[in-house]
């Protein structure tokens, strides 16, 4: 009997995650790899040995996932119409001397212009993306991630190149990248992908190692507590006894509320950042300046004076122990 392509397997259900554990998938090699933002090969790694969560409810299939399965057909008919050739998805794929454990299916796959095309089908990858993560594709371009997930359907047909389509379905802007077949990369992938995999199948492996628990990663993965335990937790006197069991759903509402904003801000910080730095770069020099929309910058140089508490300690330290007080105050974590 066929195995049922995973594409036409709903996103999220039993049966996605059995097949998925059968091998390593195209989305799977961020993990593999370690690609910032997202991917961390000890988490694909509890997944593939079916270690429960134990961080966060169980959730329905994650809305990008129903999004981009619901759009792929339309993306790809549009890419069908840009490039004048036939796009469909692929049945059989070509046979390959890759390890058992390269699985999949691609979205489709474009068809070649005719007999004398020297570059023959390609794979079409389809993704879809909010406003805030295409704007960022759009300024920095194609990750390394974005190119082994193509690179992993080129290694299971043989064939010599991709197209890389992100749609944005707010604006229905696109975001194309041509991928050519990179054999270094495939070898790469392949030598990370039999380390990875020896580890899901050896019942004495440790697994992958952990990230720093003050990664961002760490932050809403399923498996926090397991991986990290208390490193999670930071200095500061602990309240005392066992950790209570607060079943209040209503105060559980609230804490994944402040973490939801927390990560916005968080990112959004980052973001700006960035972008400030741009502006000084632009600037060249402190100046006032007025843009062509109004908005006025105001790059200025100025002295602060502070007090250096390190060298006061130094060279009078009766002088700032006496004017060092204790300060009891209470901080808010929440892991």
């Amino acid at each position: 009997m066929t195995a049922t392509p995973l594409h036409q397997i709903e996103p999220g259900t039993a049966d996605w995650h059995a097949e998925r554990a059968k091998g390593i998938g195209g989305s799977e090699w961020a993990d593999v790899l370690y690609l910032e933002p997202y991917g961390c090969g000890r988490k694909l790694w509890y997944e593939k040995r079916g270690q429960p969560p134990d961080f966060g409810q169980p959730k329905e299939p994650e809305g990008y996932l129903v999004r981009g399965q619901a759009m792929e057909q339309l993306v790809a008919d549009e890419v069908a119409e840009d490039w004048g050739r036939m796009v469909r998805r692929v049945g059989r794929l070509a046979q390959s001397d890759l390890p058992s454990w390269w699985i999949g299916n691609p979205d489709r796959m474009i068809a070649s212009s005719g007999p004398d095309d020297p570059q023959g089908p390609g794979i079409l990858e389809i993704k879809t993306m909010n406003p805030w993560l295409f704007r960022r594709l759009k300024r920095d371009g194609a990750k390394l991630y974005h190119l082994a997930q193509v690179h992993h359907y080129l290694g299971l047909t043989g064939w010599k190149w991709g197209l890389l389509r992100v749609k944005e379905p707010v604006s229905w802007e696109n975001y194309d990248a041509i991928v050519t077949r990179d054999e270094d990369l495939l070898e790469q992938m392949e030598a990370a992908g039999n380390i990875f995999w020896h580890r899901t199948q050896n019942a004495e492996s440790e697994g992958p190692d952990p990230l720093d628990a003050k990664d961002a990663r760490c932050a809403d993965c399923p498996f926090r507590w397991t991986c990290q335990g208390e490193a999670l937790i930071g200095g500061g006197t602990q309240p005392k006894g066992e950790i209570e069991e607060w079943q209040d759903p209503e105060f559980a509402t609230l804490v994944e509320q402040e973490r939801e904003i927390a990560a916005i801000e968080k990112e959004a910080g980052e973001e700006r950042k960035k972008l400030q730095e741009r502006i000084k770069e632009a600037l060249a020099d402190p100046r006032k300046v007025q843009t062509s929309l109004g908005r006025r910058v105001y790059w200025i140089e100025s002295i602060v004076n502070r007090l250096d508490q390190r060298a006061l300690k130094s060279a009078h330290p009766q002088l700032a122990a006496e004017f060092t007080k204790p300060n009891p105050q209470r901080t808010l974590r929440i892991y």
